[in-house]
């Protein structure tokens, strides 16, 4: 028995090493697809005791009634600034909130995300396809109607300036912003804002129309507003399909003039039915509804020229210009919301100062630092002056009940034209503009309003790390376990 089993044994080593050798590259296939196809997939799992990562149940309700197919299409330009590169993570995180609600939802697609630098003509029929016109953006496209997502509605940023020149993430919003434009596409409903014109408004086509109000009519009509202009010198009533009048009483080629008494009488009765006003004041002077505003309890000051002024300083030196930096708002208001008093920022220009007294709710107030200028062509801080923070934006709520005197609308105003004119392409009065129109028009249900702070120890994956990360699984590991078995099965044999 003995000199038999010899023989056999040495005749089954073969077998049992091809066995081996089968057996460890059958392993490392499999772990190889394995692994490509679980990079490929994602599941989601929210174990936070108050569930803050959950999709909210709105949003999963839009996504089980979608009957049109939304899709998400990205347009990247990079930048090699460090604010480029924050705005480019910020975009990422959109981007993986879209990819969840992918999840959940089938007509809920990303189609398209391109880099134009490493892929300029992708990029160029894309924006030809799409109608795309601004890069570092997410589209949210269903038929006709489209939402755009910029890096200040994804999370708040800081913006690098003279005295503190590095940007950071203060807050993410990335999962409520995806939410609020998913619903708001879902609805198609485009509220219609009119732009007023005629009486000295800056318009479309004039010297910084450009960069200022065609910002800003791009910005509503992306987000899922209809536009149209309206002459209110020719109107006797204002048209029932409107829902919000937009007014910027100053910044056009010729000095504003006072809106006449029948355009008084439309305006207010636009409100009193339940419309909607959201007015820059002049400069100066008046601009014909300071009636309708004593009435909601907001009174511009100083009709005579009266204005709040700041002078910052820049390395201890004042710097060449006056300007407000506008600090305190109300947070508890659906327009602040997603704002946090020590990191808001927002620079205006000669700003009126405004009374508001209730049933109007002051929104944003300047700086304590602050006075009243009372002469614009020379400003500079006088012991007679007033001084301390002083409302510059104010918004009055409405009310539902019908009683005589009482109206329906609701109305936000700025102190000043220039607030829709200056700065508007990024930072917080950006933010407060559009907030505004979402409120004004009751499209903030899901609004940005808490939001979370960065988590700085989270492992970020960013695009180099992503492919590491990859190859590590895909090939490292295989490879590990090819040698681990090939050192285990030459032990063996030893």
């Amino acid at each position: 028995m003995v000199a038999v089993s010899g023989p056999r044994r040495g005749a089954r080593r073969p077998f049992v090493a091809l066995n081996v050798a089968a057996q460890v590259l059958l392993f490392c296939w499999l772990l190889v697809v394995l692994n490509s196809w679980g990079f490929r997939q994602s599941w989601r799992f929210d174990l936070t005791r108050d569930q803050r990562y959950e999709v909210p149940d709105e949003t999963r309700k839009a996504l089980a009634g979608l009957t049109e197919d939304v899709e998400v299409v990205a347009l990247f330009l990079h930048s090699r600034s460090e604010l480029g590169a924050i705005e480019h993570d910020v975009l990422m995180r959109g981007l993986r909130a879209c990819r969840e609600f992918e999840l959940l939802a089938p007509r809920f697609r990303v189609v398209e995300v391109v880099d134009s630098g490493r892929e300029p003509e992708k990029a160029a029929m894309l924006r030809e396809r799409r109608g795309i016109e601004i890069p570092n953006r997410i589209y949210l496209l269903s038929g006709e109607a489209r939402e755009v997502l910029a890096p200040d509605d994804l999370a708040e940023l800081r913006r690098p300036t003279p005295g503190n020149p590095e940007a950071e993430v203060l807050r993410e919003f990335a999962g409520e912003a995806v939410s609020n434009a998913l619903v708001r596409i879902a609805e198609k409903e485009r509220p219609r804002v009119a732009f007023s014109y005629g009486s000295g408004e800056v318009t479309p086509g004039q010297p910084r129309a450009e960069a200022s109000i065609e910002a800003l009519m791009r910005a509503l009509r992306d987000r899922g507003f209809e536009l149209a202009a309206l002459d209110l010198r020719t109107v006797a009533e204002i048209p029932a399909e409107t829902r919000l009048l937009v007014i910027v009483a100053g910044g056009g080629l010729y000095e504003f003039q006072p809106l006449p008494q029948p355009a008084r009488a439309a305006v207010a009765a636009f409100v009193e039915r339940g419309g909607c006003l959201l007015l820059f004041l002049p400069a100066e002077g008046v601009c014909g509804l300071e009636g309708l505003l004593k009435e909601i309890g907001i009174r511009p000051r100083g009709d005579q020229g009266e204005i709040v002024a700041m002078r910052l300083e820049r390395g201890g030196r004042p710097a060449d210009h006056v300007a407000l930096e506008a600090r305190a708002f109300n947070a508890q208001h659906p327009i602040a919301s997603g704002f946090r008093f020590e990191d808001f920022r927002a620079e205006l220009y000669y700003s009126r100062a405004l009374a508001v007294e209730q049933p109007a709710e002051a929104i944003l107030s300047s700086d304590a630092a602050s006075w009243l200028e009372t002469n614009p062509s020379l400003p500079r801080r006088d012991a007679e002056e007033e001084q301390g923070s002083f409302p510059l934006m104010a918004a009055y709520g409405g009310s539902r009940i019908e009683a005589p005197g009482t109206y329906r609308g609701k109305v936000v105003v700025f102190g000043t034209w220039t607030a829709a004119l200056d700065r508007f392409f990024a930072g917080d009065l950006r933010r407060l503009i559009l907030n505004s129109a979402y409120w004004l028009t009751d499209r903030d249900r899901l609004a940005a309003g808490i939001g979370r702070d960065p988590e700085t120890d989270r492992v970020r994956l960013t695009a180099p790390l992503l492919s590491a990360f990859f190859w590590a699984v895909v090939v490292a590991t295989p490879l590990a376990a090819l040698l681990g078995g090939l050192f285990v099965f030459w032990v063996r044999r030893r």
